[in-house]
């Protein structure tokens, strides 16, 4: 099977990747990925790093924070589905 794996800010889209398309991943990993986009202040924090990072506005990836479309793309959410497609995750961080 193939795998996808992600660095950073695209440690979780790997995983969202996985949990969305079984049939192409079996195996996910992020290394040091946020995990969790739709929790507490996350949606604001990616947002002012979006606007630092060239200008770009967070709502236009998802939507405002309550849109639905921040917990479909949040691997701590869709944990369940990664269990239920049989993928095989790795998730690295550091301590500091």
């Amino acid at each position: 099977g193939n795998a996808v794996v992600g660095l950073s800010m695209s440690g979780g889209t790997a995983l969202t990747y996985a949990i969305w398309h079984p049939e192409q991943f079996a195996f996910a990993g992020s290394l040091s990925g946020f995990l969790n986009p739709s929790n507490g202040w996350w949606p604001t924090l990616i947002g002012f790093a979006m606007k630092d990072a060239g200008g770009f506005n967070g709502t236009d990836m998802w939507g405002p924070a309550a849109d639905v479309a921040w917990r479909r793309n949040d691997p701590t959410v869709n944990v369940a589905r990664l269990v239920a497609n049989n993928t095989r995750v790795w998730v690295y961080c550091g301590n500091g």
